[in-house]
C-alpha cells in the first residue's frame, strides 16, 4: 500500500514530473544496493577494529565535516545559480559558473590543507578527543591523511551541484553506491589479510570516493555535457560574487548543521567514552534509513523548483508540496514501525555485540520524524532562493545547541543529546510551511520573502 502511494506521489503530468520520476526511481535502486552495504560494512568495520577504535572513527568522522564548511556555501551557491542559467538556456553562463566554481574551490581546498599542515602537529587531539593514546596510535597522522583525502574529495565534490542543477539526482546516488562497495570489499580483504587498523580504515573510506568520482566526472562531461565541461579560459571571477552571494547564506546555515551534527559525536565522546558513540550512531544509521528513503524522493525537488520559479510555474509548486505534505505522513508511519521493531532489528543485524536502550530508539525516530518535516519544506524555500528566516533560525540553533546539550547530558544522560536535537528542529516545524504556504500563494512580504 506505501509503495502504491509513493509511486502516485511520482505520478508523471508533465516534462518536470517525469524526470523527477526517473531520478527518484534510478536513486531508489542506487540507494538500495548502498544502503546494503552500508549496513554491512558496520559490523564489518566493528569486527575489524574494536567498539573502541570504531567510535574514534565515527568522532573523526564528523570533525571532518567542518572541513567540508571551507567550501563557503559554494556547491549550493552553484547549483541555484546553475539551474535558473539552465532554466534560461543560457550555456556560456552555465559554462563559465562551471569553471569558475571549480577554480575557487581548488584555491580554498589548497589554503585549508596547508594551514591543518601547520596547526596539527601543535594539537593534541587525543585531549581534544578524549582519547586515549594507549589504545589509538598515531592520531595526528590519521588526521593528516584524512583532512588531506578529504580536500581532495571536495574538488569533486563540485560534480554533485552539477548534477543536481541538471536534475540528475540519480547520479550523486550512483557515486556513493559505487564507494560504498569499493570500501566494502577492501575491508573485506582487510580484515582477512591485516590485524585491526584505524589508520587504513581511513584510508580505505577516504580514498574510495576519489577513485569513484574521476570516471564519472568523465562521463559526464566529457561525453554527456561537454558544452558545459569547465576549462580555464571560460573561469570568470566576476560570477564569484554570484555563486558565493547566496552561497554564503548556505554556508552559515551549514555552520549550524555542522554544529549540530558534529559536536553530538564530540560530546559524547568527551563525556561518555568513545566506545557510547557506536551505540548512538547505530540508532542513526537504523532510523537514517527512513530519512535516506524520504531524501531520495525529495532530493530532485530543489532544482526543478528553481526552474518553476524561473518560469514562474507556481500551480506546479503547489501541487507538489501538497505531494510532499502526504508522502511526510507515510514516512512518519514508518518511523512509528521502525521504532516498535527497533530492538530486534538492532539483534539481527549487529547480534549482541552492541546494546541500543529503547529510549534512544523512540528519541531517535522522533527526531528524524521532525528532521524530514523541516527539510522537506526547506527544499522548496532553497529552491526559490528566500533562505532569510531559515538562516536566522540556523544561527540561533547553532548557538544554542551546544550549551542546551551538555546541560541536558547533565541531568538525563546520554540521551540529552537527542533531545537537544528534537528541540533543534521545533521552530522550523512551524515557520518552514508557513513560509512556503506564503511564497506560493505570493503573499510573503518582509523577512518572509529574504
Amino acid at each position: 500500500m506505501q509503495m502504491l502511494g509513493i509511486l502516485g506521489f511520482l505520478g508523471a503530468k508533465n516534462m518536470r514530473d517525469a524526470v523527477i520520476r526517473k531520478n527518484v526511481i534510478l536513486s531508489f535502486l542506487f540507494k538500495g544496493v548502498s544502503l546494503a552495504t552500508s549496513m554491512l560494512l558496520v559490523p564489518m568495520t566493528i569486527g575489524y577494529l574494536d567498539a573502541y577504535e570504531y567510535g574514534v572513527w565515527l568522532t573523526l568522522s564528523s570533525l571532518l565535516a567542518w572541513v567540508a564548511l571551507c567550501d563557503i556555501g559554494l556547491g549550493n551557491g552553484l547549483r541555484n545559480n546553475l539551474a535558473e542559467s539552465l532554466a534560461q538556456g543560457d550555456i556560456i553562463k552555465s559554462k563559465s559558473l562551471i569553471s569558475t566554481a571549480y577554480f575557487l574551490i581548488i584555491l580554498i581546498v589548497v589554503a585549508v590543507y596547508l594551514i591543518f599542515v601547520g596547526i596539527n602537529h601543535f594539537i593534541d587531539w587525543y585531549d581534544v578527543l578524549g582519547v586515549s593514546p594507549l589504545q589509538i596510535q598515531r592520531l595526528n597522522s590519521i588526521l593528516l591523511l584524512s583532512v588531506g583525502l578529504f580536500c581532495m574529495t571536495m574538488i569533486c565534490k563540485i560534480l554533485n551541484s552539477v548534477v543536481l542543477a541538471l536534475q540528475k539526482t540519480a547520479y550523486n546516488e550512483l557515486i556513493t553506491m559505487c564507494g560504498q562497495l569499493l570500501a566494502c570489499i577492501i575491508i573485506y580483504i582487510l580484515t582477512k589479510t591485516t590485524d585491526g587498523s584505524l589508520y587504513y580504515v581511513a584510508l580505505v573510506f577516504m580514498i574510495c570516493p576519489i577513485i569513484v568520482y574521476l570516471p564519472i566526472t568523465g562521463l559526464v562531461f566529457l561525453k554527456q555535457h561537454r558544452n558545459i565541461a569547465p576549462n580555464i579560459r571560460s573561469i570568470d571571477i566576476s560570477y564569484a560574487s554570484n555563486i558565493l552571494g547566496i552561497g554564503f547564506n548556505f554556508f552559515l546555515i551549514q555552520i549550524a548543521g555542522v554544529v549540530i551534527f558534529s559536536t553530538s559525536n564530540v560530546i559524547i565522546s568527551r563525556l561518555f567514552g568513545p566506545q557510547e558513540v557506536t551505540p548512538y550512531n547505530i540508532a542513526f544509521k537504523y532510523f537514517n534509513l527512513c530519512y535516506i528513503a524520504f531524501s531520495i524522493i525529495i532530493a530532485p525537488i530543489w532544482s526543478a523548483v528553481t526552474e518553476a520559479y524561473t518560469k514562474r510555474d507556481f500551480f506546479w509548486i503547489r501541487e507538489n508540496l501538497c505531494r510532499l505534505r502526504w508522502i511526510c505522513g507515510w514516512m512518519t508511519a514508518a518511523v512509528i514501525i521502525m521504532i516498535i521493531v527497533a530492538n530486534q532489528f538492532y539483534k539481527m543485524w549487529i547480534g549482541d555485540q552492541i546494546g541500543v536502550p529503547r529510549t534512544t530508539s523512540i528519541l531517535m525516530g522522533v527526531y528524524i520524524i521532525l528532521m524530514m518535516w523541516t527539510i522537506g519544506h526547506s527544499m522548496y524555500i532553497n529552491g526559490i532562493g528566500k533562505i532569510r528566516l531559515q538562516l536566522i533560525n540556523a544561527i540561533v540553533t547553532g548557538i544554542l545547541y551546544v550549551p542546551v546539550a551538555l546541560l541536558l547530558c547533565k541531568y538525563i544522560g546520554i540521551n540529552g543529546i537527542l533531545v537537544a536535537l528534537c528541540l533543534s528542529q521545533i521552530i522550523n516545524v512551524f515557520v518552514a510551511p508557513i513560509q512556503c504556504n506564503k511564497l506560493i500563494s505570493g503573499t510573503a512580504t518582509g523577512i518572509w520573502n529574504k
